[in-house]
């Protein structure tokens, strides 16, 4: 198995410094529901910031799919707290970050991934203002291939492509040259995957580690506004918008 996007390893250090970053000396409440990629992620993320010496000053794990999470989040005071932490899905995310919004918390809110999804941006509407996020694909990129594949993506649908849409169409164009050139062979496909590595896409370098999972870092931070995804500066260029 591959994967052309970074797995949670890849970007939870990101999100954890620019968590504590934010706050400083505040504390911060980790929301999490238990389905497993979601719990995994959460894992990585509490690895990550134990590795900064913190961690939440207090975590609730909810079942996936819950609609009414008000009566979990009655067990902290939202003047007590500097940020809260979103690990959920899209669906999820949603809930939870309305829910906070509702109960009129006033602290950062920080996601993962999925709060970069389009349907996590329908869903929350307004709730989605000012939630930070690690970039796994800059749709503002307009200079390079990435910028002809979302000009197309837009004139096709109305609507930016986000991270999700953008690794899928990396994928589906590293299968499709595989299997030119290894032709209907699955042992051949594979490891006409393994020799493509490094290949460039729209979303960057593509590269493997010898388990077949993406090695591209994760170096950016972006935030919510008006319903986009806009990228923060890059810390190792000070010069990026």
């Amino acid at each position: 198995m591959f994967s052309v996007a970074p797995g949670d390893h890849l970007w939870a250090p990101l999100i954890a410094r620019g968590l504590l970053e934010s706050i400083g000396d505040g504390t911060f409440v980790l929301l999490a529901t238990t389905d497993h990629d979601s719990r995994l992620a959460a894992q990585e993320v509490v690895g990550a910031l134990a590795a900064l010496d913190r961690g939440p000053a207090l975590r609730i794990d909810l079942q996936p799919g819950t609609t009414d999470v008000s009566s979990s989040l009655e067990r902290f005071s939202d003047d007590s707290l500097s940020a809260a932490l979103v690990i959920a899905s899209a669906t999820d995310s949603a809930t939870l970050i309305r829910a906070l919004r509702l109960k009129g918390f006033t602290g950062s809110i920080f996601g993962g991934p999925q709060v970069g999804r389009r349907l996590f941006l329908k869903l929350a509407g307004a709730a989605a203002e000012g939630v930070t996020l690690p970039l796994l694909f800059d749709s503002t990129d307009r200079g390079s291939e990435a910028g002809a594949f979302v000009q197309q993506f837009e004139e096709r649908t109305g609507f930016p492509p986000d991270w999700a849409v953008a690794h899928t169409y990396d994928a589906t164009r590293l299968l499709l040259d595989s299997i030119r050139r290894a032709g209907f062979n699955r042992a051949a496909i594979r490891q006409g995957l393994i020799e493509l590595s490094p290949w460039h896409g729209v979303v960057g370098l593509i590269e493997w580690d010898p388990t077949g999972q993406s090695v591209r870092p994760v170096t950016r931070l972006a935030m919510i506004r008006k319903g986009n995804i806009v990228p923060m500066p890059d810390p190792r260029n000070p010069r990026t918008d």
